[in-house]
């Protein structure tokens, strides 16, 4: 006899801001390894502009992390299918050909298909189980 488990909306919110804190730790630290790299400083002019545009698109997965548990279930989807793919756009635009970044940039971009996943699985009416 199997049990199928099901997950609640509060359970889907709860992976969802889960993975939006794996999604920016990976973000945080592949920008860190990269900075150790030798040389990594002489690669690009970097203006207050360019500093700027990616504090705000850094600031997604942060403000995700606490949205995905606070908003009603029809913008929740869609903030964070919307989060999910400017995420990914971003991390593809800024890829590097160095190891380290493209591990973390597949375990990235693999959390926010996730998110994806779980966001369109949150429906009208909290209380209603959603399957796995």
């Amino acid at each position: 006899m199997s049990i199928v488990k099901k997950l609640t909306e509060k359970d889907l919110k709860a992976r969802i801001s889960t993975l939006w804190i794996i999604v920016l730790i990976n973000i945080l630290a592949a920008d860190v390894f990269t900075f150790v790299l030798p040389g990594s400083e002489d690669k690009i002019q970097v203006t207050q502009v360019m500093m700027l545009a990616f504090a705000v698109i850094q600031e997604i997965p942060i403000a995700m992390i606490y949205l995905s548990r606070i908003l009603k279930e029809r913008v929740n989807r869609r903030a964070n299918i919307i989060a999910s793919v400017i995420t990914i756009v971003y991390i593809i635009a800024g890829c590097s050909v160095t190891l380290h970044y493209l591990f973390f940039a597949v375990m990235e971009i693999l959390a926010m298909l996730l998110i994806i996943k779980y966001s369109r699985k949150l429906t009208e009416g909290a209380a209603q189980p959603v399957d796995r």
